[in-house]
């Protein structure tokens, strides 16, 4: 039987604590925690939505990207087979029970569908160069000339796949989800995010190369 509670995995060495939150109504969120010092603890939502458990198996139902995970659970702990790149091929253990039932008040974010289908129709179309897009170090897109991409939260490997260009917007095909990310083109050296993983919404990539 899956328990229900918080499941960690940590990553000393880095500095990174990853969070499974598991409730009794069927809902869930994935948090990371960066320690970057005794006076600074950044902490991120990676996912959240609902999950739903069969024999040893579990989906997960993310309800901000409209897209799925699937993990197993083996002996108290769960491994993800179908998620973003960091969250595989580690194990998260279990690590303690909640009482309440509901998810803490995180904001849920989607895509602007106004906003895309503006990019995704507007007949001027502006420059766009293949190349390393970055915000602040924390953010990080890697797009190659020949058609293959590498998103990253800080040294994190979050997405890879494919790219491909539709008017004035970047599309993004993760090769592990099968799933696509938009990017909207606001000149040729800025990419605004239309809701990436890991609470890029709306932030603002500037080319570095």
């Amino acid at each position: 039987m899956i328990e229900v509670g918080n499941y960690i995995y940590e990553d000393k060495e880095n500095g990174y604590a990853y969070y499974i939150e598991l409730y009794e109504n069927g809902n869930y969120q994935i948090k990371l925690i960066k320690d970057y010092s005794h006076d600074f603890i950044f902490q991120v939502l990676v996912s959240k939505g609902k999950f739903d458990i069969n024999n040893q198996s579990i989906k997960f139902s993310d309800i901000n990207e409209e897209l799925n995970f699937s993990a197993n659970y083996v002996e108290k702990s769960i491994q993800f087979t179908n998620s973003y790149c960091f969250l595989k091929d580690i194990s998260f253990r279990f690590y303690h029970q909640y009482n309440d039932e509901e998810v803490s008040s995180i904001a849920s974010r989607s895509i602007d569908q106004g906003k895309l289908n503006q990019y995704m129709q507007c007949p001027e179309q502006k420059e766009f160069k293949p190349g390393t897009y970055d915000f602040e170090k924390v953010y990080k897109l890697n797009i190659y000339s020949e058609g293959k991409f590498e998103y990253f939260f800080e040294d994190l490997l979050v997405l890879k796949g494919e790219w491909y260009k539709k008017n004035n917007v970047i599309i993004l095909r993760d090769e592990e989800l099968n799933h696509e990310f938009y990017l909207l083109i606001k000149n040729k050296n800025t990419l605004i995010s239309n809701l990436l993983p890991m609470d890029n919404y709306g932030v603002e990539l500037k080319k570095i190369n």
